[in-house]
């Protein structure tokens, strides 16, 4: 999933210092976001909002869920699954839309 959100974000950058500094701004939104330096209802409200909506948020909390509560195989496969085709999706538009950009670099 990640990995799809930094081939969509790399159409934005010229160089690879830029790249470098996206990929940390990235990193460090992911982590605040998704809960992992403190719990999410610490958060305000907006932010809140916004890391309920955020697929990487969900793939974590379905890990969390998995991996400290214990959860079941059956308790965790409507999440999972959801996880699975949110990440295909990003992996997908990130793929054709870096695709797009080398033609256009090949071209000129």
């Amino acid at each position: 999933m990640t990995i799809g959100m930094g081939f969509i974000l790399s159409l934005l950058s010229k160089t690879s210092s830029g790249a470098t500094s996206m990929a940390t701004i990235l990193g460090l939104f992911l982590a605040f976001t998704a809960g992992i330096w403190f719990p999410r209802e610490w958060m305000p409200g907006p932010m809140r909002l916004l890391a309920d909506i955020f697929p990487v948020t969900w793939a974590l909390d379905t890990i969390r869920n998995i991996v400290i509560y214990n959860i079941g195989f059956s308790e965790a496969i409507a999440s999972t699954i959801r996880n699975i085709i949110v990440t295909i999706i990003i992996f997908a538009v990130g793929i054709i839309a870096y695709k797009k950009v080398i033609r256009k670099y090949i071209e000129q």
